[in-house]
């Protein structure tokens, strides 16, 4: 191996690239739809892009429709619930006697929260090199700061003497027993999951009427949890990545080359990630919802498989090096499994949990690319890329719809 390339390795290993946002299709800088088509021509390129998000709403499961983000996984929680299933002289068993009139109603502190959730910062810086034999390394930075504000209760029970009397302060209590700031939203600032991968790809040209080209490319590496983890302690802290350790990643995808510089892509993308133990937020009743999680306890995780779909069509040389694709995408990450390391908790009722249960997203890519010197057989190869995301459906995620903007240098 020469100096070249042991310094592609070398700098590959250090930069960050996220797998993926706190459920949600915020920008994936590894992406390679959002990455132009390496050219044998160019050994070294480098990568700035920014996505603006215009939108974000969740998908409830069970609910047709978007809601608000802190519905994402129930669009009512049950203040009440929270203090069940604890032993009698525990804080939290001493308040849920208060209501074993009422245990079998459910019908008493119920709240639907609702927030705004803005992510004015979204960006990533990237490296390539180029290898022998066709391989490639692949490296991003991308840093995101996200905020949740402006969050509020909708009770459902105002004019219920029970509650007013027995406890004019329910959501408070809830969170002063679970040490659980319910009110103050957060501001979160920082990186996402490493991965470093390698990427082989091959064309095999075709002497046909339609099919001018065939290209296999295949990538794979390792998952490293370098994003900022969850906070347990606030509301819907989500991870800036998977927050469930090391993982390996692979992938693959076909490109058909059509008479008329028309292109197919078809690209599948499967991580699996290991174990790990930590302190999470666990259910001791099956009446209890998410965002009001009292009980906490070390458990063993035991990640889902994630795997995500794509397709794309795109018209090549609409005018000199401009492109334009649409892009599908369906991505899919596998009920979690808790395993609790104490007696504490019930297997099955920690395990019923929302938040632990499989999350799906959908969305489509529209993106303009244009290839500066795309004929040129050396030099530079600057390239510009605009493009919109449209996230739609899904069921346990947050979804964004966001326009953004990539400038990459090769040379």
């Amino acid at each position: 191996m020469n100096i070249r390339s042991s310094i592609y390795i070398f700098l590959s290993i250090l930069i960050f690239q996220v797998n993926a946002i706190f459920r949600t299709n915020v920008l994936q800088p590894y992406n390679i739809f959002l990455q132009p088509d390496p050219r044998n021509e160019t050994r070294f390129s480098f990568q700035l892009g920014y996505e603006g998000i215009c939108s974000t709403q969740a998908f409830t499961p069970r609910v047709d429709g978007a809601s608000n983000v802190l519905q994402i996984f129930q669009c009512k929680q049950d203040a009440i619930a929270a203090f069940k299933g604890f032993a009698p002289e525990t804080d939290a068993g001493q308040y849920a006697q208060i209501f074993d009139i009422n245990d079998d109603n459910s019908t008493h502190g119920i709240f639907t929260p609702h927030a705004k959730l803005i992510i004015p910062l979204n960006g990533m810086l990237g490296i390539q090199g180029r290898l022998a034999h066709n391989v490639w390394l692949h490296a991003y930075i991308p840093f995101l700061y996200a905020e949740l504000s402006d969050v509020c209760w909708r009770e459902h029970n105002e004019k219920t003497e029970f509650e007013n009397n027995n406890f004019p302060q329910l959501l408070q209590t809830v969170g002063k027993v679970g040490c659980l700031d319910l009110f103050n939203g957060w501001k979160r600032l920082g990186f996402g999951d490493t991965v470093v991968f390698v990427k082989w790809q091959q064309d095999f040209w075709q002497m046909k009427p339609i099919l001018r080209n065939v290209r296999l490319s295949f990538r794979g590496g390792l998952n490293f949890p370098t994003g900022k983890k969850e906070d347990i302690n606030k509301l819907l802290a989500l991870p800036f990545g998977y927050d469930q350790g090391y993982g390996v990643y692979f992938a693959g995808n076909l490109n058909l080359f059509m008479n008329y510089d028309w292109r197919f892509m078809l690209d599948l993308e499967f991580l699996q990630l290991f174990g790990n133990t930590k302190t999470r937020r666990i259910k001791t009743d099956i009446a209890q919802t998410d965002l009001l999680l009292i009980a906490r306890d070390c458990v063993y995780v035991d990640p889902g498989f994630t795997q995500q779909y794509s397709f794309m069509l795109e018209k090549r040389s609409i005018y000199k090096g401009l492109s334009a694709s649409l892009i599908y995408q369906y991505f899919k990450h596998n009920d979690d499994t808790y395993y609790p390391t104490t007696n504490f908790g019930n297997f099955q009722i920690i395990n019923d949990a929302e938040s632990v249960q499989e999350y799906t997203t959908h969305q489509f890519i529209f993106k303009l690319n244009y290839e500066f010197n795309q004929y040129a057989t050396s030099g530079s190869r600057p390239n510009l890329m605009l493009f919109g995301k449209y996230g739609f459906n899904g069921k346990r995620a947050i979804l964004t719809s966001s326009v953004g903007l990539q400038f990459t240098y090769a040379f």
